[in-house]
């Protein structure tokens, strides 16, 4: 008699979108960036002590930190389609303030047209013996405005 063994092949993915508005704050204009996206189970097993950070210019702190905090989802009856009704997915939203301004490359600009905060969302999870998979990312451009040309002063 042969006995057959089931290998398990736990994953998860990650997505992020934002959006990047002006707000005061504490009578001053700040800029604020939302993010949104969706942590799936798009494994064959449960997954514990899911974890999403983001990743930002150092010392940023998202609201709340971290986005998704040690939750488990179970395994997706279809794994090219997981849902947050059967518990194979979640949302997350969180916001934060950026220290700096840079444009495209990477550089300080203080032009609101030129102005995109780039950052990362990354998600990491235990198998079910415990074991931590590869930690998956997802990047997202938020540009502060995306109308109007940049002029240094005006009359």
């Amino acid at each position: 008699m042969m006995l057959t063994v089931a290998k398990a092949n736990p994953d998860i993915s990650v997505s992020k979108t934002c959006r990047a508005m002006v707000e005061v704050k504490d009578s001053l204009v700040v800029a604020r960036v939302d993010i949104k996206g969706l942590v799936c189970n798009t494994g064959d097993t449960s997954l514990s002590g899911v974890m999403a950070y983001e990743i930002a210019d150092s010392g940023i702190v998202t609201d709340p930190d971290p986005l998704v905090n040690g939750i488990s989802l179970l395994a997706p009856a279809d794994p090219q389609n997981p849902t947050i009704d059967e518990g194979a997915c979640v949302e997350y939203t969180g916001s934060y303030y950026p220290s700096k301004a840079k444009d495209l490359a990477g550089y300080d600009t203080e032009c609101a047209s030129n102005v995109i905060f780039k950052d990362t969302v990354m998600v990491e999870a235990m198998d079910i013996m415990g074991q931590s998979l590869t930690p998956e990312t997802d990047m997202a451009d938020c540009h502060l405005c995306t109308e109007g040309p940049c002029t240094e002063y005006s009359d």
